[in-house]
């Protein structure tokens, strides 16, 4: 088990929002085709949107669980945790991805 201060699941939760909502948005652009992307980006975008959600909804869950328990520190299997890491990169990386010839990233 890895232990894990809740406050540090808040940061990265707030650092999640931007981005899942952001590559929501664009995916809804594509879906109501407001905006057309080739097959190639399509599927980057519902990939990266996929881990977005799925980041956000374990991070919610777990800042759920800490509030029902006024836990300040969460333990977490080890593997759990290493998938949270690795999807953080890539959603962190994804934002530097040019979809639609344009990137995603903040200034």
């Amino acid at each position: 088990m890895t232990p894990v201060k809740t406050s540090v699941i808040r940061v990265v939760y707030e650092a999640v929002l931007p981005a899942y909502y952001r590559f929501s948005a664009l995916l809804e652009d594509v879906i109501l085709k407001r905006i057309s992307i080739s097959e190639v980006d399509k599927a980057a975008l519902l990939e990266i949107t996929s881990c977005a959600t799925t980041l956000k909804t374990l991070l919610e869950e777990y800042l759920e669980q800490a509030r029902e328990y006024s836990a300040t520190e969460l333990h977490l299997p080890r593997r759990e945790f290493e998938e949270l890491l690795s999807m953080s990169k890539v959603l962190e990386t994804s934002q530097r991805i040019p979809i639609i010839n344009t990137g995603i990233w903040t200034h």
